[in-house]
């Protein structure tokens, strides 16, 4: 159990710093990728991994909800550029 306890964390903890795979992303990267490949009538999916995106499948979300959920997106986004945006639930 330790053996395989140790082959499977050590990687993500040497790679990353922590145990999860996705720590090592940043939003300002991903930000930019999306800027170089979407235009402005694009729809753009994305996910925050927030708990509380689950709120988004109420059929009128909170606003302050929404945007809690998109500050990461939003706040790394360049001025002038607005796409469609729609945040995917937690689960």
């Amino acid at each position: 159990m330790t053996f395989s306890l140790a082959w499977n964390l050590i990687p993500s903890v040497q790679r990353t710093g922590g145990f999860g795979d996705r720590y090592d992303e940043d939003w300002a990267g991903a930000v930019a990728s999306l800027e170089n490949v979407a235009r402005p009538d694009d729809v753009i999916l994305y996910g925050t991994a927030f708990a509380e995106a689950d709120q988004l499948r109420l059929p009128d979300p909170d606003p302050l909800i929404v945007s809690f959920i998109g500050a990461p997106l939003t706040a790394n986004l360049r001025p002038g550029h607005r796409y469609v945006m729609l945040g995917l639930p937690f689960r």
